[in-house]
């Protein structure tokens, strides 16, 4: 990354009690942020693929922990680089015709909505990042 560590370095060194850290009261802890990109990692792959509008429900947009353990931890870090290298696979195969499709059921183009989940894992791991920095 040109901007600093990729998701995968800035969570690959975590434990899972650094990840299930809430150093600030009402943030978000790393492992909710993680599993929030993950879900829109995956819903930007459906969204790609279907004809139909694909929604986020309450509980998939910020999906909570379900038992915080280093397997659940490993677990979900492998899930985020699933998700990327799927995502990844599926641009590149995407023609370039497709980028100005309109996404199913919203106003605006493919490119965007990629454009729109490159910066959304950038706002996101700038996030992670300073809370690794103040202790999480």
């Amino acid at each position: 990354m040109w901007h600093g560590p990729s998701l995968v370095d800035l969570v690959g060194d975590l434990t899972a009690d650094q990840a299930a850290a809430r150093p600030v009261a009402g943030a978000h802890t790393i492992w909710e942020l993680v599993l929030h990109l993950i879900t829109w990692t995956d819903i930007v792959r459906e969204r790609l693929q279907s004809a139909t509008p694909v929604e986020a429900t309450e509980e998939l947009d910020w999906p909570r922990v379900a038992e915080p353990s280093a397997d659940a931890w490993r677990d979900t870090v492998e899930r985020l680089k699933e998700a990327k290298i799927l995502l990844a696979e599926d641009v590149r195969a995407l023609p370039d015709a497709r980028l100005d499709d309109r996404v199913p059921g919203r106003d605006y183009p493919v490119w965007v909505m990629l454009r729109g989940a490159v910066e959304h894992d950038t706002y996101h791991g700038g996030q992670i990042a300073l809370l690794k920095k103040i202790g999480a």
